[in-house]
């Protein structure tokens, strides 16, 4: 592999495969992505994430590879803008959300992070996992005063049982939005 730019000399390596031949070998793609939030009284957030797409490579038979899962679509809290910065949605707001058809996803995984300002970092509180296109944050998660963010990840996982929603199942193929910075 060459790594050569006008500004950057030629380098080369080689690498073989360190994994036992037992473990099942995936092809991923990833799409990553980064966004800033603007937290009041501190410093901006940066969340990095990616949209990504596991397969067996006994799976990967040369076609086209395309996105099994896209974000979802008119994220809402309450009913207004999920994206946007807002506060007064109170301690145990509706999350709403859609799809962008034709996705059909396994489940959908929610996930509120706490904003710790004074560190620049979001600290997980807890994740829900649903098969619907809403959840309703349970009593007692969100506090009145601290700040939090909302990651919504589509999940299409094939063979996915919802009975062991655990257990890994391929091909896997996951897709995060986030929330603006919501107090309640």
């Amino acid at each position: 592999m060459s790594t050569a730019t006008a500004d950057r000399p030629s380098t080369s390596f080689t690498c073989s495969d360190p994994f036992p031949g037992t473990w099942t070998r995936v092809f991923s793609i990833r799409q990553e992505f980064s966004l800033t939030l603007a937290v009041p009284g501190a410093a901006p957030l940066v969340i990095a994430d990616a949209l990504e797409d596991l397969w067996p490579a006994d799976m990967v038979t040369g076609a086209p590879l395309v996105p099994q899962i896209h974000p979802v679509v008119q994220a809402r809290i309450n009913g207004a803008d999920l994206f946007a910065t807002s506060s007064g949605v109170g301690t145990a707001p509706l999350l709403t959300w859609q799809l962008q058809v034709p996705d059909v996803p396994s489940y959908y995984r929610i996930t509120v992070f706490r904003v710790v300002p004074e560190e620049g970092r979001l600290e997980e509180k807890i994740s829900y996992l649903t098969g619907i296109t809403s959840q309703k944050v349970s009593p007692g998660i969100l506090e009145a005063g601290k700040s939090y963010v909302f990651r919504i990840q589509c999940v299409r996982a094939g063979g996915y049982d919802p009975n062991r929603p655990f257990l890994p199942s391929w091909p896997l193929s996951t897709a995060p939005v986030y929330s603006g910075v919501i107090t309640p």
